[in-house]
């Protein structure tokens, strides 16, 4: 199961790993997921001709892989301390791993994707939040409690609102997609002449379409995201110094809209040339399909890549 920020997927592997048997995509956006969402979408799926050995998961938010407990999920506001494991061995009776989404693709990228061969990779998805993989030294950085390397909450300016973080400043609050809405809005409010209307307030997709048809205010919200990214990649450069530089996450499927103001901030803000000496910046290559097999080695680690 791959739980998403507007979406949960569902799919049924066999025993060998691939292909998969079935998905079931349920949308979430504007709703919150509760243990029943949990539950439902996995007893939709349920076989009853053949034996499940195992239920992988990943999750958006701060959790504790082995007890499960997710204590924090930004989009999810009321997952505080959310038993999602406990919640769904209970139910199932067979044994759920779980893991963070970003650190699985992270983690699914060094070993089968584009980060093979790599002994320090930054995994940065740039969605409707920021996520973050850290691998150093061949090493997942989780620290004690698996909550280290939450990227996005990294205070870059106190005067942006606040966010679903519940506090003012972090880069998510303005470089993730959703952020790019509400600074629209608040703009074409203020009177910036527009192709998208006030009312009602237009949507991140909506501000993505009139952007690539050349509209400045559309425009102007992701450039001003990715330069906040680009500077804020500089600093989790000089901190980690990785060998590859990965970037997901739907905010870079959009192409040269996004690439040139952060690859410009980027570049400008570094210390020294040797910290882009045989760096490498690239798309991740599992792509979407990263949270569901990143789910299936959680629960079968033994499977083979495909």
């Amino acid at each position: 199961m791959d739980i998403r920020r507007t979406s949960i997927r569902v799919t049924i592997f066999p025993e060998n790993g691939n292909p998969p048997l079935t998905l079931k995509k349920i949308p979430t956006r504007g709703q919150e997921i509760r243990p029943e969402h949990a539950v439902g979408s996995i007893s939709e799926l349920w076989p009853q001709e053949h034996t499940v050995f195992a239920i992988g998961i990943t999750a958006p938010g701060l959790l504790y892989p082995p007890s499960g407990i997710v204590y924090a999920a930004s989009h999810y506001l009321e997952w505080r301390n959310f038993p999602l494991k406990p919640i769904v061995s209970k139910n199932f009776g067979v044994p759920v791993s779980i893991e963070s989404d970003a650190n699985m693709v992270a983690l699914g990228e060094w070993k089968f994707g584009t980060g093979q061969g790599d002994h320090g990779i930054l995994y940065l998805a740039i969605s409707t939040g920021i996520g973050k993989g850290i691998i150093l030294d061949d090493r997942v950085v989780l620290d004690w409690r698996g909550l280290a390397g939450e990227l996005g909450y990294v205070t870059v300016d106190r005067n942006i609102p606040f966010y679903s973080s519940g506090q003012k400043g972090h880069l998510e609050a303005m470089a993730s997609r959703p952020a790019n809405s509400p600074y629209g809005s608040t703009q074409i409010a203020n009177g910036c002449s527009s192709l998208v209307t006030s009312s009602p307030p237009p949507t991140a997709k909506e501000i993505v379409q009139v952007a690539s048809e050349g509209n400045r205010l559309a425009i102007e919200p992701f450039t001003k995201a990715d330069k906040f990214n680009g500077k804020t990649l500089t600093d989790f450069l000089h901190v980690f110094n990785p060998s590859i530089i990965l970037l997901g996450g739907r905010g870079s499927f959009s192409g040269q809209l996004f690439a040139e103001p952060m690859r410009v901030a980027f570049y400008q803000h570094i210390i020294s040339p040797q910290y882009t000496h045989n760096l490498r910046i690239t798309t991740a290559a599992l792509a979407d399909n990263a949270g569901l097999s990143s789910a299936l080695r959680l629960a079968r680690p033994d499977t083979p890549p495909g």
